[in-house]
């Protein structure tokens, strides 16, 4: 049984974003199919982290990050949001399974454990982002949508 996981941003703003940070498992046990740009562009743009867990005859995830892929969005106004998928350590297909967490720069630290639930950030960033997943037990693919505010 392998993992898989994917961050997709969709930027239907009217404004191009640059990408501020981004992170994924880059060892044997792991394969990353795709990065993301510098550059998520407006109108309709779109940027996939995506990365699979070939590895796993007796357990998955890891701590302290060791698994985890992230990715961080700058707005032109400075303003950033991120999204993490936290891949927690799992023996023999038990443990808890993935889920996402979010942050804004300005905040620090990871926030939540989101596994299926929607997640909408806070408009203080200048737009309207919302955030949705689809998991199992080994699989996380997260979807964040990034519109203007409405007037």
């Amino acid at each position: 049984m392998t993992g898989s996981y994917s961050i997709t941003t969709v930027n239907r703003s009217s404004v191009a974003w640059n990408r501020y940070y981004w992170t994924a498992p880059s060892d044997i046990a792991f394969t990353i199919n795709t990065q993301p740009n510098d550059k998520l562009l407006g109108g309709n743009g779109q940027e996939i982290l995506a990365w699979d867990q070939a590895v796993k005859f007796l357990g998955a995830g890891g701590t302290e990050g060791y698994a985890d892929g992230q990715v961080i969005w700058q707005a032109p106004n400075g303003k950033c949001f991120g999204i993490q998928i936290h891949i927690p350590v799992q023996l023999f297909g038990m443990g808890t399974s993935p889920y996402y967490q979010v942050k804004t720069v300005q905040d620090g630290g990871w926030d939540g454990e989101h596994r299926s639930d929607p997640y909408n950030f806070s408009k203080d960033i200048g737009f309207d982002i919302t955030v949705k997943a689809v998991a199992d037990h080994a699989s996380m693919h997260v979807t964040a949508t990034i519109n203007d505010l409405a007037s």
